[in-house]
């Protein structure tokens, strides 16, 4: 502290600056801290996943005969450690050429015919992580997806005549994954979901009142 003597001001000396100095800095310190550590909490609260998959389809009527290809993008918002809900849109093709025997138009059919099918899924999702997110390498998770697909449809061959078929329908994917996040508290972790699907779009020249099967994804997630 300063005193005044004679009309003169002595100012405090050097080791009180430096108190003051250190004191400062260490507040800041803590701040830097505090705020960098709010930042990994909201930086953890979302991540941004890219996948690609195949089908195993099911069934006797060539959707389930003929299996398909996709990926998709999905977004997540963590609202807690255990608990995500997300967004997700995706797309699936194939395209079989080729002698085949199916039920088209009530009766079976034998002979080449060349077949394609494309679907656009767009899905709400919710998922739990029975251990959380924070401190494990290995992330296993249950999952539930729902919503929409359009889904475009063409077959054509010696014996039929060229159909095409356009139809939006109600889906549903549950399923259990895994994510790998080999380094802590880093950005990038790996994805492996199986999950059966079930869509409600019909075709009833094939005698098809419904598409299902197994859907197996992997890929990448990045984590802000």
């Amino acid at each position: 502290a300063g005193s005044v003597s004679g009309g003169t001001l002595v100012v405090c000396g050097m080791p009180a600056l430096n108190k003051i100095i250190a004191g400062t800095l260490t507040v800041c310190f803590c701040m830097s801290l505090a705020l960098s550590g709010k930042a990994q909490e909201c930086r953890d609260r979302h991540s941004l996943a890219l996948r690609w998959g195949v089908s195993v389809p099911l069934g006797n009527q060539f959707l389930s005969k003929a299996g398909y290809s996709g990926g998709d993008l999905e977004w997540d918002w963590h609202f807690s450690s255990c608990f995500s809900v997300g967004l997700g849109v995706g797309y699936r093709s194939s395209s079989e050429k080729g002698m085949t025997e199916d039920r088209y138009d009530g009766g079976s059919v034998s002979g080449y015919s060349d077949r394609s099918y494309s679907s656009l899924p767009l899905t709400v999702h919710a998922r739990y992580l029975p251990f959380g997110r924070n401190g494990f390498k290995l992330q296993p998770y249950l999952n539930l997806s729902g919503g929409m697909q359009y889904v475009v449809f063409r077959i054509t061959g010696d014996q039929i005549n060229t159909s095409r078929t356009k139809d939006w329908g109600g889906l549903v994917l549950p399923g259990i994954g895994c994510r790998y996040a080999p380094w802590e508290k880093g950005r990038i972790a790996f994805d492996l979901r199986c999950s059966w699907k079930l869509a409600s779009n019909r075709w009833s020249l094939l005698d098809a009142d419904s598409e299902q099967g197994i859907e197996v994804m992997a890929g990448v997630v990045f984590r802000f």
